[in-house]
């Protein structure tokens, strides 16, 4: 959707009709905006009654969700006047702000961006090009065809994973501690490397099939040497 559409949007907002049938709302009728470290639900009506920040593990900052008293929303809901009024408003268990900004220039689309204070280092980790690289030769093996340009970039994923698959991250959990050797990481590392294997071969990239396979070797048998409990025989997370 182009701005102009989405600003002519705005002036017909959604409303509930009964102001408690947003209780109604199931979790799947919500929206969910993020960005990639956090991320918020959004109601039909564009109020926000889940979010935590900065990282998906941490408070919320709003939960109205759970509690309607307790928990805490905030929203900005557009007016149907030729003044493009929007109001915001934000509830939380010790106070309740209103606040409203027009623009009579026409239709125009804005965005916000949350900021809270954290001395955190961004966040590493290896997982998600094991999903990346299975989820695009899934496509493949379905009936799909890669475009080049597609490729390239998944070369480009294989080729960085090749290099880093060694080094410790943050896991697929993200707690707050110091980088390690998590064993999901490695074993993502491996599937993506596998299946770039597969790729590799399919746009006839010979050199690039025999390393991708043979450094997929070493890490199927880093896993059970470095993650696997020599006592209890079983898998550990890092």
């Amino acid at each position: 959707m182009d701005l102009y559409s989405a600003a002519r949007r705005m002036a017909r907002p959604f409303r509930f009709t009964n102001p408690a049938s947003y209780r109604e709302v199931p979790l799947a009728g919500r929206g969910v905006i993020g960005d990639g470290s956090s991320c918020a639900l959004v109601r039909p009506d564009g109020v926000i009654d889940w979010l935590c920040f900065p990282r998906f593990g941490s408070p919320s900052v709003f939960a109205g969700i759970l509690d309607d008293e307790k928990g805490g929303i905030t929203g900005i809901t557009p007016s149907c006047g030729p003044s493009r009024a929007c109001s915001a408003t934000t509830r939380t268990p010790t106070s309740w702000r209103r606040c409203s900004a027009s623009s009579a220039r026409g239709p125009s689309a804005s965005s916000t961006t949350c900021r809270g204070p954290t001395t955190r280092a961004p966040l590493s980790t290896r997982d998600t090009a094991g999903a990346l690289l299975d989820a695009a030769y899934l496509y493949e093996r379905s009936g799909g065809r890669l475009p080049l340009r597609t490729w390239r970039l998944l070369r480009s994923v294989i080729q960085t994973t090749a290099r880093r698959w060694s080094e410790p991250d943050h896991g697929i959990w993200e707690p707050r501690r110091e980088m390690r050797h998590n064993v999901h990481s490695k074993l993502m590392g491996w599937l993506a490397l596998r299946r770039g294997q597969h790729l590799a071969r399919l746009f006839g990239e010979t050199a690039l099939e025999q390393s991708s396979a043979a450094l997929a070797d070493v890490i199927r048998a880093d896993i059970p040497q470095n993650g696997v409990d020599p006592a209890r025989k079983h898998f550990v997370g890092v």
